[in-house]
């Protein structure tokens, strides 16, 4: 985040207003409505969705190329860490084969209940193993 926000009550609401400036103005991305940190559209002519937490991003495309592409503008602005392909992002299971990517959020679902929808007495929800 820039030094120069950090720690006011308004960095959050600068940070997001400086990242939507290279997602939405330079790679042409629109903000979801109903989640205004999942971003998506077409960059070479290929599908892409990405999603923001602060300053984690998650770039799904099919295409090497545009992918790249995304890479290199978002290095053009902050230091990135590739962090290769993902397993796991904010409590979601990204499982993958040759043809197919699948979301799994049973664990994150499990939590929530857990936190929520347990009382005293009543059991918890096990996890099962996968």
């Amino acid at each position: 985040m820039f030094a120069h926000v950090q720690g006011r009550k308004d960095a959050s609401r600068e940070w997001g207003e400086h990242v939507d400036k290279v997602l939405c103005g330079q790679l042409g991305l629109i903000k979801n409505r109903a989640d205004q940190c999942i971003y998506q559209g077409t960059i070479n002519q290929c599908h892409v969705i990405l999603a923001r937490a602060t300053d984690d991003i998650l770039v799904g495309t099919s295409s090497l190329d545009t992918y790249n592409h995304i890479v290199t503008t978002l290095e053009s602005h902050w230091k990135i860490h590739n962090m290769g392909q993902v397993s796991h992002f904010f409590g979601l299971r990204f499982l993958f084969s040759s043809n197919c990517m699948t979301i799994d959020q049973t664990h994150m679902a499990h939590e929530v209940f857990n936190m929520f929808m347990v009382r005293p007495g009543i059991n918890k929800l096990s996890q099962e193993p996968t």
